[in-house]
Parts: structure tokens; C-alpha cells; sequence
């Protein structure tokens, strides 16, 4: 377990999983610094971000940095197997309870 994405970045260095889970709040190099800077390298990794953080700017700008997937921490213990067995076979995942939902309405605006 890394303790900000410096930690992060080398522990991935050295080791080849299938799922990194990021977190986007750490101290140091944050979760986006940390996807910004593994963007230019080739991995095979599949990267999802756990975050506590309601700013859907910041799940957009996580997957426009090369996550595979945002998972809500609020609802990671409910939703974590189904987002990295979608991951894993490459799909993207956005927790459903990040997305905009429409007026008086359950259903989310988007599906992926």
C-alpha cells in the first residue's frame, strides 16, 4: 500500500498488477499528478480511483488521465468487485451515484 502517488508510481514500477486502485486525495503527489505522470508511460495496468470527493470535474479530469474507472468511497464496499470485474475486461466504470441524475429521478443520466 502506497502512501501518496510517488509511493505509488514505484511500487508499480516493480510490480505488474492488473488493477491499481488509486486514491485521489494523498499527500505529496495526489491521485491526478499521479495519473498525469503514468499516462506517459505503457502499462497494462487498469487504473480505477477511489475517492471521497463529490467535484464531478474531478472524475472527468481522472478519466481524461488515463483512469479506468471512478468508484465512489461511500459506495466501494457495495460496488468494488462489479468495478474491477469491469475493468479488468476493459470496460470503463463510473460509479453510478457520481453521475449528474436527471430532475426527480432514480435512473442515472448516463450508462457505461
Amino acid at each position: 500500500m502506497a502512501e501518496n502517488g510517488l509511493e505509488a508510481i514505484d511500487m508499480l514500477g516493480r510490480a505488474d498488477p492488473d488493477i491499481l486502485l488509486l486514491d485521489l486525495r494523498m499527500p505529496g503527489l495526489d491521485g491526478l499528478g499521479a495519473l498525469r505522470r503514468l499516462a506517459h508511460k505503457d502499462l497494462r495496468t487498469r487504473i480505477i480511483v477511489l475517492t471521497a470527493s463529490e467535484d464531478q470535474i474531478e472524475y472527468v479530469q481522472a478519466i481524461s488521465d488515463g483512469a479506468h474507472g471512478v468508484l465512489l468511497k461511500q459506495t466501494a464496499v457495495d460496488c468494488l468487485a462489479d468495478c474491477i470485474r469491469a475493468v479488468h475486461s476493459g470496460d470503463l466504470w463510473v460509479d453510478n451515484a457520481a453521475l449528474p441524475l436527471p430532475d426527480e429521478s432514480t435512473e442515472p443520466a448516463f450508462r457505461f
